[in-house]
């Protein structure tokens, strides 16, 4: 009897131990393999599997098991402009050479499920919720600058081009569906071609149904759309047209009616933003850019919380877990998950 009460009592001790013991602060995806860095990730809707993707010159797709952190397989892709899932299961990718958009299934060697010929150089996707519906940007061309009729953001259903909305930019930066599904988010840029200033490079919404233009923000390259859709989130440049105190700012407005809540300054060493991410609460915006560090904002007192160092070089892509408790960032040389409570712990 007294060795079964002391086992009792081990496990019981062990036990506690574990509960007690803190959360890793941050996971690294060792041996990640981007020659060129990564480009873009995502999380699988049900937080099982992460999607990672090298650079035009690296466009390979890896899966990772978010259990062991393990890379599942890959899929050779030819310069990807953008990936993400579309199930569970399923993933799909755009390439810019040959022109189209790849539909593939998850698994140790990833079977490619089917392939959309596009009539344009696609820039950047974005999947809804539950897959049914992609939207594609559109880039300028390498050579002889934009196409005749102008830069569009598209609708999929199924390889069924639904519709196709001028973008009014140099090229799609960024793009995003709302939470319900009901519109589509888009930030275009703005770039010198020639000595001439192409695009107006502002954020839009658009009717998911019909591709109109629903509102304006004067936020450009990027953006994010909170997990209750109600913020959206875009980086003010240069030419945008807003007061002098609001410029070099990350902008967050209100998606219903378009109403600037906050702008958030950035750090001087922060000069492009490359990607951002809501938490789940909305309380909080995690910016990356052309700097080894990622800012986190406490948007509740327009304040900066802390800098995090996730990369050598730059931080070039993040996305949030659909439960909200891990950050992915893609860097020029790292992969790494990171605990949104650590990150969002204020300074002790």
């Amino acid at each position: 009897m007294r060795k079964v009460a002391f086992y009792l009592l081990f496990l019981l001790v062990a036990a506690s131990t574990a509960a007690a013991k803190p959360a890793k602060k941050s996971i690294s995806l060792k041996n990640h393999r981007h020659k060129e860095g990564v480009s873009y990730v995502d999380f699988s809707p049900d937080g099982k599997h992460l999607l990672s993707s090298g650079s035009t010159y690296d466009s390979e797709i890896r899966i990772w098991d978010l259990t062991t952190h393990k890379k599942i397989g890959s899929i050779k892709a030819t310069c990807c402009e953008g990936a993400a899932f579309t199930g569970n299961d399923t993933f799909a990718w755009v390439e810019t050479f040959p022109q189209q958009l790849v539909r593939a299934k998850v698994g140790k060697k990833p079977a490619e499920t089917g392939r959309t010929k596009l009539s344009y150089v696609p820039a950047k996707l974005a999947v809804s919720a539950g897959g049914a519906r992609i939207a594609i940007g559109e880039q300028a061309h390498v050579k002889g600058g934009p196409p005749k009729d102008g830069e569009k953001v598209r609708l999929y259903e199924g390889d069924r081009e639904v519709w196709a909305c001028p973008a009014e930019s140099h090229q799609v930066g960024s793009l995003a569906f709302t939470p319900d599904g009901a519109h589509v988010l888009f930030a275009g840029t703005s770039s010198y071609v020639g000595g001439k200033l192409m695009g107006a490079g502002a954020s839009r919404l658009l009717d998911a149904e019909s591709g109109k233009s629903v509102r304006t923000f004067n936020g450009n390259s990027v953006l994010a759309c909170s997990r209750d859709g109600k913020r959206v989130a875009s980086p003010v440049g240069l030419f945008d047209e807003v007061p002098e105190e609001q410029r070099h700012t990350i902008g967050v407005w209100e998606t219903a009616s378009g109403a600037g809540q906050v702008f958030l300054k950035k750090p001087k060493s922060l000069v492009l933003v490359r990607c951002l991410a809501f938490s789940k609460d909305s309380r909080y915006l995690f910016a990356g850019g052309d700097w080894k560090k990622i800012v986190v904002y406490d948007l509740s007192t327009g304040a900066g919380v802390r800098q995090v160092l996730v990369d050598t070089k730059a931080c070039r892509c993040m996305a949030l877990s659909p439960d909200g408790k891990w950050l992915a960032t893609g860097g020029e040389k790292r992969l790494k998950l990171w605990n949104v409570e650590a990150l969002t712990a204020a300074k002790k």
